[in-house]
């Protein structure tokens, strides 16, 4: 299912535009700034992105066995852009893996114990959002039975 939520994520009084699939999965975010509408970020399936009650967006991404990212951002007010709050990662290098913290913008390399311990240590490590995300970012379907999502393209044989 196709849906949105309306909600101010980062409480400037401008609400922004979530638009997710199957009532969790984030597709992408939306604001405005000076009136005009400013695409946040989108996600796939190898760059997920969900949003805790908070109005932080999470965001994983993995390259596959290589890379792989988690990060928590907030929304500019200013700019809508994405400001990086805090994140860790790793990345394997000639079969070697290394673990980095993000500072000032900046990869810092650090133990896998300190990365692990982020990660276990997280806002939100242990919530459910799959089983709370309802409370706080209600889904609103695009088509439902009332209206129906259009039948797919089919193309027509020739001849």
């Amino acid at each position: 299912r196709l849906g949105y939520t309306i909600k101010d994520l980062n409480k400037d009084g401008i609400d922004e535009l979530i638009l997710r699939v199957d009532d969790h999965e984030t597709i992408a975010v939306f604001t405005q700034v000076n009136g005009k509408p400013v695409l946040v970020d989108h996600y796939w399936n190898r760059k997920n992105c969900w949003i805790d009650p908070d109005g932080y967006l999470h965001v994983n991404g993995s390259s596959g066995a290589d890379r792989s990212d988690s990060e928590i951002y907030r929304i500019s007010e200013q700019t809508g852009e994405l400001i990086l709050l805090e994140g860790v990662g790793h990345d394997v290098e000639n079969g070697t893996t290394f673990y980095y913290k993000w500072v000032n913008n900046e990869k810092i390399h650090i133990t896998q114990a300190e990365y692990l311990d982020w990660r276990e240590n997280l806002p939100y490590a242990k919530f459910e959002v799959t089983e709370y995300l309802e409370e706080y970012l209600p889904f609103v379907p695009l088509f439902d039975q009332e209206h129906p999502a259009p039948n797919p393209y089919v193309p027509q044989a020739k001849g």
